[in-house]
């Protein structure tokens, strides 16, 4: 296995060159490249828990997801993960299998790793999940639900709901049927069906539920 001290030598640069050039610390354009070249060449794989004990960075990114088969999951996933390469950061994925327990435990485990942030894809509001939240020291960033008390991302549900409804209602269908969530998840479960409602009754369309999984 390559050393720190090859992919030095590999590059023409020093040990702490290097050494910053992991750490985000400032090296010039022209090291960074030869680094970088001289990574590929030697195939180095830095010790990130070594380098956690002794930096305050881990480069370690935590991604919660609610599970691994949503196609919308997957494409959040190369999305972060394309980011997170450029800024030489690595992710920890964990599945929570759409349990807030599970959602719960996740959130130590990554607090225990030393993440440098964590990315919860949550589709849960619950009281015990945003306490425990508010309570990390960890920059984090919510996806697809809006919540108020952190920084998230999240999609107008109501209004995709409502001007998904809008369309099929000007095609002259009178019959449609809804097939949605588990209302836990406030976004997709109570939003998206309160827009699709708004335009359903509005329009006076004969309207059936149904629930997804």
């Amino acid at each position: 296995m390559a050393t720190l001290i090859e992919v030095a030598n590999q590059a023409g640069v020093s040990k702490s060159t290097v050494s910053r050039y992991f750490n985000n610390g400032q090296v010039s354009e022209q090291a960074r490249n030869k680094i970088e070249a001289a990574i590929k060449q030697t195939g180095y794989q830095p010790n990130m828990m070594a380098r956690s004990l002794k930096a305050t960075s881990s480069h370690l990114i935590g991604v919660i997801i609610p599970r691994f088969e949503s196609p919308a999951v997957g494409q959040m996933l190369k999305g972060i993960d394309k980011i997170a390469t450029q800024y030489h950061q690595q992710l920890l994925i964990i599945n929570t299998n759409q349990d807030v327990k599970r959602e719960l435990q996740a959130l130590d485990t990554l607090a225990s790793q030393r993440v440098d942030g964590i990315v919860n894809l949550t589709q849960n509001q619950a009281d015990t999940l945003l306490q425990k939240q508010l309570k990390l020291d960890i920059p984090q960033i919510i996806m697809g639900q809006p919540y108020q008390e952190l920084s998230y991302v999240a999609f107008d549900d109501y209004q995709s709901g409502a001007q998904l409804t809008e369309a099929i209602a000007e095609k002259g269908h009178q019959k449609i049927t809804y097939i949605g969530v588990d209302e836990t998840d406030y976004a997709v479960g109570q939003l998206r069906k309160q827009g699709v409602l708004s335009i359903a009754i509005v329009n006076d369309t004969s309207f059936t539920r149904g629930h997804g999984h």
